[in-house]
């Protein structure tokens, strides 16, 4: 033993406690609660520790703490422990101190191995190996035990990089003794153990480690460790040596897929195509970006990608890789179809490194690999987990190496669709290759399918990045003029813009509905032109109802939501393009919640828009949908449809309202009612001439003499609506105003029907008769004149001046004066 009042040179925590002097001597502490007291000032060295604080946690009395403190004080020395007002302190070093540094300076060093190893002379045991199960020890005991267990992997990893494989051996069985379940350390024997070409010891060293793992805590080894094995499986000598310089290599040349590579006449769309381009110029800098691109079916989101991807590939901006989600949910679509045309056109080298590194993890997706690299391995057998953790990290890497070699685009079509685990693809290639030149496009019906948990958390993490959404709607009436200018060569004026704003108001200008019309409209008129024998390019017709491939598109796209909301948008299609939900659920014979449940639907799918009025009222997005939904129901169903819808809104007994007298005379003439029919006809013409509508109500009052004449209805009647039905065409400007008018008032003199035939002649009051009608009016005018009452001077008046205005012409002018008792009128 030294001179107590020598300072040790360092306190020794690292195994037993005791104090060391400058000379390299040992001061040895007899007491277990001075060695105690000297390891617990020694792990807080050189901080000043509270009387109290070490008194409680020791567990001892102040005085008996108090005693400790002098007699360890005498023991090392009064330089050592130093006494505070509030406390006590140790000066000097501590091997645990010391050994940490020094293994923190090795990796500022050139010589790093050298430095591990004498950092590691430092380690003589466990750190406060007398007291590591005490309360106040555990902590610091289990830090410095990592610390120790970590450099000795880094000491082994140094060994097996300079070639001294036989020693890191050694040092790794070791230290699998000590820490049998240290994941590192057995990378590292397997990797020693291929150094010394022992590839069978180094795979029965990883199939004993997983044996452990499983039977043990039902785990497998890590990724790491897993894929250091595969390696080895392929011949891999445990050296990452480094590559020879080579020539660079080139950007893979991947060409379009056959659904883009068809191109289609593409039109409008500018706005969007701009904020793509602008996206890709900026990957290059900040890495991954990702667009949604979302809307309806047949909105043109796949025509859009499919326009971009021609642009950038045909300039070689970037490489395009593109795979579409099925609707059958075939597991990891569309990822197949992008890995299978990478590994088919990437170079051989490059798939050669790739397969060295992550052995044969890609062929569970893409079988093709191991035809192309025909040393590729079978793929580690494994718990799900783990091989899907292999396979997604092996794609990852495949797309990075891709991507490195020039901006790489990733269409994701239709995400709808994709299955659950292609979403956990997805979103690991959106987190793992934040940093790569990528641009992801990613298209989805929005409104459109029922979105899963699944695609709503994976469009949540794509916000976490930068991503841009792009919502498409319909093309404006410009834009359809131009796709009808591209589909037909060339179009007059006046028929482009009739065939614009037919298009608009039935398809609200979906791409997909616009141009299939615009094709069976030409067709029709090719058919019609060559009937009539016809030379050069026809006019297109364009009549009412869908064309077949439309009623297929509209009938598919509603039937994937199920056959309630079939048959309740049918039901829906007969009440008319607008309709009230209430009126919809007294016509159908259907639970009141499960038509509000297909409504919904349908409305989430974009069929329908909720108005969102008081009374809740639907509209159909497109008039097509509408009409081709209403196709699908036959004649005599369609009947009896629309006599319950009549049925629903004539239950109120109060007044109707005049829309719904509108409503009432079509579905009355459609479900074959004739009486009822009569009524609401006569009445919605009415309220159509009252308010400036005389098309309307020409069209009306048409509807009700037809039912008029069905129900075999007197003369008067019929003679009451020809006049009606005359007056508005007159109005209107319909050379077919004056017959009318004519045959009404043949009817009403011969019925007797006096004011009718007066009304008939009065239609002419405020205009000019018409060259070659004034026979005919004259007749009429002459008719009213005798079976109007003198008496009432006003409409007399106006009849003989109508009488006159018709005269004015006719050599017979001055006789007719003098048979009325009239001086002639003056030439």
């Amino acid at each position: 033993m030294t001179s107590p009042d020598a300072a040790p040179a360092f306190v020794h925590v690292l195994g037993a406690v005791y104090g060391v002097t400058p000379e390299g001597v040992n001061i040895d502490v007899p007491s277990a609660s001075q060695r105690r007291l000297l390891g617990l000032l020694a792990i807080h060295a050189p901080r000043q520790l509270r009387a109290e604080w070490l008194a409680e946690v020791l567990g001892v009395t102040a005085g008996a703490l108090r005693t400790t403190v002098s007699r360890l004080r005498t023991t090392i020395g009064p330089a050592t422990l130093r006494t505070t007002s509030t406390g006590y302190s140790l000066e000097g070093d501590v091997d645990s101190s010391l050994f940490c540094q020094a293994v923190a300076n090795a990796d500022k060093t050139t010589d790093k191995l050298g430095a591990l190893e004498n950092a590691l002379t430092l380690w003589t045991g466990p750190a406060l190996e007398e007291f590591q199960s005490e309360e106040w020890a555990r902590g610091e005991s289990a830090r410095l035990t990592e610390i120790h267990a970590a450099s000795v992997d880094d000491y082994i990893d140094q060994l097996i990089s300079v070639n001294r494989a036989t020693d890191a051996i050694a040092m790794a069985e070791v230290q699998i003794g000590e820490y049998p379940y240290r994941d590192r350390s057995r990378g590292l024997l397997i990797r020693a153990l291929s150094l010394t070409g022992r590839q069978a010891d180094a795979l029965r060293a990883f199939q004993t480690y997983r044996t452990l793992l499983v039977e043990e805590f039902g785990t497998e080894p890590s990724p790491e460790v897993v894929r250091t094995e595969r390696r080895v499986a392929t011949g891999w000598d445990g050296v990452d040596s480094a590559p020879e310089a080579t020539a660079p290599m080139e950007a893979v040349h991947i060409p379009l897929p056959a659904h883009l590579a068809h191109r289609v006449a593409f039109v409008g769309r500018i706005g969007e195509q701009e904020v793509l381009r602008s996206q890709l110029a900026l990957v290059g800098e900040s890495g991954l970006r990702c667009v949604v691109v979302g809307g309806e079916a047949g909105i043109g989101k796949t025509t859009l990608l499919a326009e971009f991807a021609h642009s950038v590939t045909s300039s070689a901006t970037a490489t395009v890789l593109y795979g579409r989600c099925d609707e059958t949910g075939v597991p990891l679509e569309p990822f197949r179809s992008v890995l299978d045309a990478c590994v088919e056109h990437a170079p051989l080298d490059l798939l050669t490194e790739h397969v060295a590194q992550f052995g044969g993890e890609l062929t569970r997706l893409c079988a093709r690999l191991a035809t192309r690299v025909t040393t590729t391995p079978v793929p580690t057998g494994s718990d799900d987990a783990t091989e899907r953790f292999l396979t997604f990290d092996a794609a990852t890497h495949l797309l990075r190496r891709i991507a490195s070699l020039r901006p790489l685009v990733l269409i994701v079509d239709d995400l709808q669709w994709a299955e659950p685990t292609a979403l956990l693809l997805l979103r690991q290639l959106v987190r793992t290759l934040a940093d790569a030149p990528i641009l992801v496009l990613v298209s989805r019906r929005d409104p459109g399918e029922q979105t899963s948990d699944q695609l709503r958390t994976a469009l949540a993490e794509l916000e976490h990045g930068e991503t841009r959404h792009l919502q498409l709607t319909g093309l404006n009436e410009a834009e359809l003029a131009e796709m009808v200018v591209a589909a037909t060569r060339a179009v007059p004026d006046p028929e482009l813009r009739r065939v614009t704003g037919r298009l608009r108001e039935e398809t609200a200008g979906n791409p997909l509905y616009a141009s299939q019309l615009v094709r069976h409209w030409m067709d029709l008129g090719r058919a019609a032109g060559a009937r009539e024998g016809q030379q050069g390019r026809p006019t297109m017709v364009m009549p009412e109802g869908v064309p077949p491939s439309l009623r297929e598109v509209v009938w598919s796209r509603v039937r994937t939501l199920g056959q309630d909301v079939f048959a309740v948008l049918a039901a829906a299609s007969v009440l008319g393009l607008e309709f009230p939900e209430d009126v919809l659920l007294e016509t159908l014979e259907l639970p009141d919640e499960t038509v509000s449940g297909a409504l919904d639907a349908a409305v989430a799918a974009g069929i329908l828009v909720d108005l969102r009025f008081v009374r809740r009222t639907m509209r159909f997005v497109h008039a097509l949908v509408a009409n081709a939904m209403y196709s699908e129901i036959g004649p005599s169903s369609r009947a009896r449809m629309h006599e319950r819808v009549v049925r629903a809104l004539t239950q109120d007994s109060e007044a109707v309202h005049p829309d719904v007298v509108v409503q009432l005379a079509r579905h009355c003439a459609l479900a074959g009612l004739p009486e009822e029919a009569l009524q609401w006809s006569v009445s919605a013409g009415d309220h159509a001439f009252e308010h400036l509508a005389p098309t309307e109500a020409a069209h009306h009052y048409r509807v009700a003499l037809d039912a008029a004449e069905a129900l075999h209805r007197s003369d008067a009647q019929c003679a009451d609506l020809l006049v009606r039905l005359g007056h508005a065409q007159y109005r209107m400007g319909d050379p077919q105003a004056q017959a009318n008018l004519g045959k009404g008032a043949q009817l009403a003199r011969r019925s007797g029907r006096h004011q009718t035939l007066i009304r008939a002649a009065l239609v002419d009051d405020l205009g000019v008769p018409r060259v070659g009608n004034f026979i005919q009016e004259s007749e009429i005018v002459e008719s009213a004149l005798e079976a109007a009452d003198p008496a009432d001077t006003a409409t007399y008046a106006r009849l003989l001046a109508l009488r006159s205005k018709s005269l004015t012409f006719s050599p017979d002018l001055g006789g007719w004066c003098l048979s009325r008792g009239h001086a002639p009128i003056a030439p």
